[in-house]
């Protein structure tokens, strides 16, 4: 069904600058801030990121201020949330990396999010073959590479370009993400063989797991969606409730391994996860967890050089426990939506996130989780377009 609606160019426009400020803000992460690029043009990384940076804050505030017009109770949920991420920026030492994605969840109203993820696929194909091409031609450092030991054996992890494995992982797993979720309904075999050889060189070179078992279970499911009904959400109550409330049940219980990590109990498990449940409860008993932020020393437990890998936690120690609680609400609601609307794309990829973000701290993060723009389904009067259409170019809403 296609409905004819006039769009005016600047309204275009408006959108247009969004997507160029995501894509500003993802190539610009992974240049400046990921790879092992010193200096660019003669001109240091720190400086390439300041103006990148600044360059996305302007196109987004002029499209919000300039371009986009608000109803009253969109703009105290706009100032709501803009006023608690300036607080916990302050309280946590003056880190932006909350601060960076709620600017772009407040100024997504009227954005395509099939759009979205075009652009984070291109932006994230761009620049890890930037980096994979100035590392193999010797422009950058490129075998970085570090040891782990997972239990049972030593493992060497490949960099390639990049200051840590992880980030490439990262990376290469959004990608398939993106795939996944923009084939959902109509993948064929030659997107299969794609996503399992992007896996296993994921698996091969930064060793990341988390990653590996995530890829291969949103491709089952993907496949087992195009099998007619097998996978249907109407009329299955049970898997509706399990699937809607997976975002909160994940943040409950990694919240309980985090107080009450106990070695003799949790050890085997703490074990598979690379001692991030460990790690996590050192930094509980250390600091605590905030209301709205604190600042962290990231090396000053035992003087070991650790961080915390799980965004939960690492929300709920910096950041605080609000935001830590809010994000998985959110998502729980988006679901609801998304299942009510039969988008079970929108369901795995919420529910994949929401995993992600147990191993790694990308979860909070609009650089890697796309699909935290969602959100504007709560800020806009207009946001159940993101579930319910996607606008293009051709001026129609196609439902």
């Amino acid at each position: 069904m296609k409905i004819r609606l006039r769009k005016s160019r600047l309204s275009d426009l408006s959108c247009k600058m969004y997507y160029v400020a995501l894509a500003i803000m993802i190539v610009t992460n992974i240049l400046f801030v990921e790879s092992t690029i010193e200096i660019l043009f003669s001109v240091d990384r720190g400086i390439w990121l300041e103006k990148c940076e600044n360059i996305c804050w302007i196109l987004l505030i002029f499209r919000s201020l300039i371009l986009e017009k608000y109803d009253y109770k969109e703009a105290l949920r706009i100032g709501f949330l803009l006023g608690l991420s300036v607080i916990s920026m302050i309280l946590s030492d003056g880190s932006q990396l909350l601060l960076n994605s709620i600017l772009f969840i407040v100024a997504s109203k009227n954005i395509d999010f099939r759009k979205i993820v075009k652009t984070v696929l291109l932006s994230n194909v761009f620049g890890v073959s930037c980096i994979l091409f100035l590392a193999y031609t010797g422009q950058i450092k490129a075998n970085s590479a570090s040891l782990i030991y997972d239990g049972s054996r030593a493992v060497t992890r490949f960099s390639m370009g990049f200051s840590h494995p992880n980030y490439l992982g990262a990376h290469l797993f959004i990608i398939c993400l993106c795939i996944v979720f923009i084939t959902f309904h109509k993948i064929t075999a030659k997107i299969v063989v794609l996503l399992l050889f992007l896996d296993i060189f994921i698996y091969m070179t930064c060793y990341s797991r988390t990653n590996c078992i995530l890829i291969i279970a949103t491709l089952i499911v993907s496949i087992l969606a195009n099998k007619g009904k097998l996978f249907s959400l109407n009329g299955h109550r049970f898997i509706e409730d399990i699937l809607r409330i997976t975002p909160v049940m994940i943040f409950i219980i990694v919240m309980f391994f985090t107080v009450f990590y106990n070695s003799n109990l949790f050890g085997t498990i703490n074990e598979l996860m690379s001692n991030r449940l460990r790690y996590a409860h050192e930094y509980f008993t250390k600091y605590g967890f905030s209301l709205l932020g604190q600042p962290v020393d990231f090396s000053e437990i035992e003087i070991r050089s650790y961080t915390i890998d799980c965004a939960y936690v690492y929300l709920a120690i910096r950041f605080g426990m609000i935001w830590a609680f809010l994000f998985p609400c959110m998502f729980v609601g988006i679901c609801k939506k998304a299942i009510k609307a039969k988008r079970l794309d929108i369901v795995v990829l919420i529910v994949t996130v929401a995993l992600w973000g147990i191993s790694e701290t990308y979860y909070f993060r609009i650089q890697y989780n796309f699909s935290l723009i969602l959100m504007g389904i709560y800020i806009f009067a207009n946001g159940n377009q993101l579930l319910e259409g996607e606008i293009d170019c051709s001026n129609e809403i196609i439902i």
